[in-house]
């Protein structure tokens, strides 16, 4: 997890393989541990290979992600680049 100096961002970050499923029950169990109430809350997880049949549990959780956590949830293989 990282924030802001003001904590007013929050950004998880889950770094996997390609068990997709997993980590977006780390990324779930790590807000409701530390998050806090920001304006500003970002989801993301970097892994090796996304396999097809998964593409319908990502869709889900953005959508629960949006609504229950108020962050966006990013899935990208390979290399992600955010800008600030």
């Amino acid at each position: 997890m990282l924030c802001s100096t003001d904590e007013q961002d929050e950004r998880y970050i889950e770094l996997k393989g390609s068990d997709i499923s997993h980590a977006i029950k780390q990324l779930r169990s790590t807000i409701i541990q530390l998050g806090g109430s920001p304006n500003n809350r970002h989801s993301y997880i970097i892994c090796t290979k996304v396999a097809p049949m998964i593409t319908t549990t990502i869709q889900k959780a953005k959508i629960e992600f949006k609504k229950k956590y108020n962050s966006d949830l990013t899935v990208q293989e390979g290399v992600l680049d955010v800008y600030l």
